[in-house]
């Protein structure tokens, strides 16, 4: 076997020195046969080993993410509709993210960095987390409504109970987890940076535009379609009023 150094004068991490780890592997591909086995390694080869078995992965985990997302939402809200709102509406809030994190960190726009590309843990990490702590707020939020509307049977009137009594609820752990994220980016490492800056920007437009606007509008204007469950059947208002009181 030999063993064969190639130091290149750019650093590891750069864009050229993958170019050139992909570069030396498609000519020694071209090159080997049965008699001649070659592989690639170091610092920059490992990198991007590792980058791309991450960019595979990720549509597996969003696939299994958003599946099990609908699936629990289904079964809480009894409702289509409301789950698959909740995941688009989640979904915006990731990319948004995303997108800020891209002019502040790779773009070269936040105070005290320097452009370079996101950590490839970072939109991956943003996306599971997010969907947690978004659905959360989902929950919160249309489970009150719910409740209200099985009880009143008005659509309006229970969009507005639900929101007054969940505002302040989800508004002050908004500004908890938006002050505590906040902090990552006094870290020294980048992908903590990342992360708290993304987090913290996503909650923010989570809980200022999507919960306090986009969410009972969107509930408003849907009226009883909210509630629509194929194969299921309905229950007058007085029925449930005497199953509660039950």
């Amino acid at each position: 076997s030999t063993l064969l150094y190639v130091v290149p004068s750019i650093a590891p991490n750069t864009e050229n020195a993958r170019d050139l780890v992909v570069e030396i592997r498609d000519l020694l591909s071209r090159r080997s046969n049965q008699q001649l086995v070659t592989y690639v390694s170091g610092e920059t080869a490992m990198g991007l080993d590792y980058d791309n078995k991450i960019m595979h992965q990720i549509p597996k985990i969003i696939l299994v993410s958003v599946t099990l997302t609908f699936l629990l939402l289904l079964v809480a809200f009894r409702s289509v509709l409301l789950p698959l709102k909740a995941i688009v509406l989640n979904t915006l809030v990731t990319v948004s993210s995303l997108g800020f994190l891209i002019y502040m960190f790779q773009n070269g726009h936040m105070p005290g960095t320097h452009p370079q590309a996101l950590n490839v843990n970072t939109p991956i990490l943003l996306f599971c987390i997010l969907f947690g702590l978004s659905i959360d707020y989902e929950v919160i939020i249309v489970s009150r409504i719910r409740e209200s509307y099985l009880r009143t049977g008005n659509n309006d009137e229970s969009i507005l109970d639900g929101f007054v009594a969940t505002a302040g609820m989800i508004n002050g752990g908004a500004a908890i987890m938006i002050t505590v994220f906040g902090v990552f980016m006094f870290a020294d490492i980048q992908i903590v940076q990342e992360l708290g800056v993304g987090l913290a920007f996503a909650i923010l437009i989570d809980a200022l535009i999507v919960r306090t606007i986009v969410v009972p509008l969107s509930m408003k204007l849907l009226g009883r379609l909210n509630w629509w469950l194929p194969f299921s059947k309905s229950k007058s208002r007085d029925s449930l009023s005497r199953h509660k009181n039950i």
